[in-house]
């Protein structure tokens, strides 16, 4: 036998390559008779022995056997294979008594160690020449052969059907296939569950073979890892995907996030942190592109190893995914101790999911379980549209499965025919925020941005997340209980929580985007109460994220019941209260729209014998017009009441409902003026409405009839109900004038039918805070020639342009068709005699008028001057210092954290800035002059330092300046400069010079959050003032 040295190999054995030439050589010369056979040697469990032990414990046992061999078949020619695996080519009889010989001694030494030794024989013909195919067949012998012996097996062609020659073909033809292009890449795409659209793909590896056809993985993945050749089919996978995500990007597209299936044998197999990193390198590919698959039966032989590995490459800035889990029994200590970034559930969880309620439960655990641990969830295998929506329900932020697509090759399509929509990045950022919600815990609404390991249960809380762009809100996900609130106030219009929740003739529509809308500005949770069949509801909404790109924010909506939540306090306060609330009314009656019909609820006739006889609401309406409406009242009252016009006047009034006023018979026959209310309901499906009517609150208010008349202190004041709407709301909303009377003197109103672009009406006030502007023969003029010499005569120059575009009368009508009846805007304009131009708010109503049948525009100008200013100067006193003007400490901690969020922000740099000997100066000449070096020390910060900075004073002589967007080398010269500079200040005739030690640190190398940077920064003022101070330093770490 010859004695050849392999790297890596036990000694006196042939090398392969050796050993296949010397059979082959043989074999062509006939000298290989049907006395020689091959047997083939394979040791059970060594895999799993080695994995487990280590290498030098596994080379241990390869050099016994390769021992044992040798001495049993000193003259014969034997080679190692593989790991575990050797072969012999001989003519010693009795052969099977050798073989059992060293099974024998084996197994005395191994025994209990999960290993056996089984043995393969093949007896050669004259047929056989090539010596790949002897050994084959005694590799088959030892898998599917006839048993001679305790782990002894003979061939026996017999017993070898296709599906075995076809792993023989895997094992043995995986380099060339590789080599010549048979093995290609299919992409599985991966959709966010919310939008809808792909943000990944999954590569799977197909095997387009002459012999077999297209061999799937299931076909080949569990075979070449058997033969430990599984590191060369995902080395060749990682250099495709790498390849392909390089050709997506020459054509102009962003490529999509790819997950990458590996196994334990190829981290022992090959350097797959550092082939990532070199075929990333050599495309200029970043590391998100590449996402790493392991299933949970690749950790559980290894877990200390694949944990190593698994952290290397998170090191490296690869996302880490658990693949399968759920299919083995440590599931949930694998999750505990590895560094995953998402889970990929198995799909044997969906299992029996419509007939039984065990899958869905522990579906909804594993999901809320990786929420609270932060991990992201995948599904795979969904194939059903409500396995989807249960996703959706549940907060599963991913999922795949051929509900969406198969797996395509890249490219089968046209880039414009994709069935798809892709993701762009900025989606990506958005709908992972969104995803990161915890649907299932018991309180969402606060977990939003935080971590609370105590909130780990899920409940059936109603809850939907919707996507708002300031117009339209659409729902991503609602769960059932979410929508059981809701479609008690469904009508035959409306069907769908998207169509409740943006149908611009709904008032819950309105109310709904009005409090999104404050979403939008903070991080608060925004909510409002509303009445169903049911009782009483509240619903809550937050903002969950936002892109400023996309135009978009993603906010979290919770319901709830308040009847059942809050039964004996709340409701009962309420239902309590509005037996008071009735009491200002003098009738209350609910009409049935589709009935016609109407009950009364509270009837008080102590001063208007108000009787309406039961059947016919239309009928009663009329003959109560008749006995008790004033002659000149009756026709609009009756139009009032008109039920076919009821949803059309809602929705141009934009409110919750509609008033007028109409003069109406008391019990001694004269005539008084009442209000007329109606509210619009759902119950049960069914359109409704409240109907009431009561006193004016104010004696003068009953004099409408006369209010145009001189000697009125309204004077000229309209008496159209839409200018005592916005007048009366906007005297609610500003502070600052003393009586409802001083309101109406300083406000502007004007009337205009947009449909006919001519003004109608003009109010004008009463004192010179509102110019004296629109003669009567402005009155038929064209509204966009009105209102543009109304701009150009009062507005500030600046406020031009703005002004000009609020009252266009494309946009406004536009606007109009959209549903958006009202708006307002906040500008400066000289008025009166006064040099300072003050600070107005217009507003707007647009409705359609029911005489001319017109869109009419009502707009209400009105001074806000006082009540602007005392804001400003209250929002001064709370974020400035009142000393220098700067922002204080708790304003600046602020500032930072908006830059940091921002994605207009590139870089960021803290500095902080302390005076010395600042004592010194004012003992020496006292704190007025102190005051008056801290103060030019404020002015210097704001002048000197360039621009996009923000200096504070955050204590009695220190400083704290945050300078944005600006690199680090101009940070440096702008420190640089303002050390060198002398700064003095002249006091009582003489100069006083002063000096300042200067620390910074830099966002985010030295730093992310904001305590840290000042730490940092801090330190380097400390090493500053330490080492001679009137100096500046950037933090080193170093030091």
């Amino acid at each position: 036998m010859a004695k050849i040295e392999g790297e890596g190999l036990p000694s006196d054995l042939y090398q392969k390559d050796e050993f296949l030439n010397i059979i082959n050589s043989k074999a062509e010369n006939d000298e290989l008779s049907a006395s020689f056979c091959c047997v083939f040697f394979d040791i059970k469990g060594f895999r799993s022995y080695y994995m487990n032990n280590g290498f030098d414990e596994g080379y241990q046992v390869l050099v016994f056997l390769k021992n044992k061999i040798r001495d049993s078949f000193p003259l014969d020619i034997a080679c190692k294979l593989d790991d575990g695996e050797f072969v012999v080519v001989t003519d010693i009889d009795d052969i099977e008594r050798f073989i059992s010989r060293i099974q024998r001694d084996f197994d005395e030494v191994y025994i209990h160690t999960g290993m056996d030794l089984h043995a393969g024989i093949y007896y050669i013909t004259a047929e056989d020449n090539i010596a790949e195919e002897i050994i084959e067949k005694a590799v088959l012998a030892c898998s599917s052969g006839d048993s001679v012996g305790n782990g002894i097996f003979k061939y026996n062609s017999e017993n070898i059907d296709d599906e075995i020659l076809m792993k023989h073909y895997v094992v043995h033809h995986i380099e060339d296939a590789i080599e010549n292009g048979e093995i290609s890449i299919a992409y599985q795409p991966v959709f966010h569950t919310l939008s809808g659209k792909v943000c990944g793909n999954e590569a799977l590896a197909r095997w387009n073979t002459t012999e077999y056809g297209v061999l799937m993985p299931k076909d080949f993945i569990s075979v070449l890892e058997h033969s430990k050749k599984i590191y060369l089919l995902d080395s060749f996978v990682i250099k495709q995907v790498c390849k392909d995500q390089s050709k997506i990007k020459k054509i102009g597209m962003d490529p999509l996030p790819a997950s990458i299936n590996l196994t334990r044998l190829d981290f022992a197999l090959a350097d797959i942190a550092d082939l990532l990193e070199t075929e990333l390198a050599k495309y200029k590919l970043p590391k998100s592109l590449i996402r790493i698959e392991i299933s949970e039966a690749e950790i559980t032989n290894d877990k200390d190893g694949i944990k190593a590995e698994l952290e290397r490459l998170k090191d490296h800035g690869f996302s880490v995914i658990f693949d399968d889990f759920g299919s083995e029994y440590s599931s949930l200590h694998i999750l505990n101790d590895m560094p995953f970034n998402a889970v990929k559930i198995n799909s044997n969880f969906l299992s029996g999911y419509k007939d039984d309620v065990k899958p869905r439960v522990m579906l909804k655990n594993i999901i809320n379980m990786s929420k609270e641990l932060g991990i992201q969830t995948i599904m795979g295998s969904v194939e059903d549209e409500k396995i989807l929506d249960f996703l959706k329900q549940s907060g599963c932020e991913q999922s795949q499965g051929h509900l969406y697509s198969e797996a395509l090759k890249m490219f089968d399509y046209p880039i414009e025919q994709f069935p798809h929509q892709f993701e762009s990045d900025e989606e990506t950022v958005f709908y992972d925020a969104i995803g990161k919600v915890n649907v299932l815990s018991q309180t969402p609404m606060q977990d939003i941005g935080r971590f609370d390991p105590d909130n780990a249960y899920y409940n059936h809380r109603p809850i939907a997340i919707f996507e708002f762009d300031g117009k339209i809100l659409k729902p991503l996900m609602c769960n059932n209980d979410f929508y059981d609130i809701f479609k008690l106030l469904f009508t035959n219009d409306v069907k769908t929580i998207q169509e409740l929740f943006n149908t611009p003739a709904i008032i819950f529509s309105k109310d709904i985007k009005m409090l999104a809308s404050q979403c939008v500005q903070d991080d608060e949770i925004h909510s409002m109460e509303f009445v169903t069949s049911n009782g009483f509801n509240r619903i809550m909404l937050r903002k969950i994220t936002q892109s400023k790109s996309l135009g978009k924010t993603a906010i979290l909506a919770t319901a709830e019941i308040m009847t059942e939540n809050d039964a004996g306090t709340r409701v009962m306060q309420l239902n309590s209260y509005l037996k008071f609330l009735y009491m200002i009314y003098n009738r209350v009656d609910i009409v049935s729209v589709v009935d016609d019909t109407f009950e009364t609820v509270y009837e008080n006739t102590a001063r208007y014998s108000q009787k309406m006889k039961k059947g016919s609401f239309s009928d009663a309406i009329k003959k109560f017009a008749d006995e008790a409406i004033y002659n000149e009242d009756r026709t609009d009252f009756i139009e009032f009441y008109n039920l076919n016009s009821l949803d059309e006047r809602i929705s141009e009034y934009g409110t919750n409902h509609i008033t007028d006023y109409f003069r109406t018979k008391d019990i001694d026959g004269e005539y008084d003026w009442l209000m007329y209310l109606l509210i619009p309901i759902v119950s049960e499906g069914n359109r409704m409405f409240i109907m009431c009517s009561r006193t004016l609150d104010a004696e003068r208010m009953r004099k409408l009839p006369d209010i145009s008349q001189s000697g009125s202190e309204y004077y000229d004041m309209p008496s159209d109900p839409t200018f005592l709407l916005l007048a009366s709301d906007a005297f609610t909303e500003t502070l600052g004038y003393g009586s409802f009377e001083q309101f109406i003197r300083n406000t502007f109103y004007l009337e205009a039918n947009l449909t006919e672009d001519k003004t109608v009406y003009m109010h004008l006030g009463q004192t010179g805070l509102i110019s004296d502007f629109g003669e009567t023969g402005y009155i038929q003029l064209p509204f966009g020639e009105v209102t543009r010499s109304m701009v150009f005569s009062q507005a500030e120059p600046e406020e031009h342009e703005k002004m000009y575009e609020f009252y266009n009368r494309d946009r406004l009508l536009k606007e109009y068709e959209n549903g958006n009846t009202s708006g307002r805007i906040v500008y400066l304009e000289k008025t009166g005699s006064s040099e300072k131009p003050r600070y107005q708010n217009a507003c707007y109503q647009i409705r359609r008028n029911r005489q001319d049948d017109g869109v009419h525009i009502y707009i209400l100008k009105y001074d806000i001057d006082q009540f602007k200013r005392t804001n400003e100067t209250i929002r001064n006193l709370a974020e400035r210092d009142t000393l220098t003007g700067l922002f204080n400490r708790m304003t600046i901690g602020k500032v930072y954290e908006a830059f940091i969020s921002d994605p207009e922000t590139k870089s960021l740099a803290m500095i902080l800035l302390d005076l010395d000997f600042f004592k010194q100066i004012n003992d020496k000449y006292g704190h007025h002059c102190g005051d008056k070096v801290l103060q030019d020390a404020a002015n210097r910060m704001q002048n000197d330092l360039g621009s996009d900075v923000y200096p504070s004073r955050i204590g009695g002589d220190e400083f704290l300046v945050i300078i944005r967007n600006h690199t680090d080398k101009e940070v440096d010269a702008a420190l640089k400069a303002f050390s060198e500079a002398e700064k003095t200040v002249d006091y009582n005739g003489e100069k006083v010079k002063y000096t300042m030690s200067v620390g910074y640190a830099v966002y985010p190398e030295d730093g992310k959050a904001y305590n840290d940077l000042y730490r940092n920064a801090d330190n380097a003022l400390y090493f500053v003032k330490e080492n001679g101070k009137n100096n500046y330093g950037k933090y080193d770490k170093r030091r």
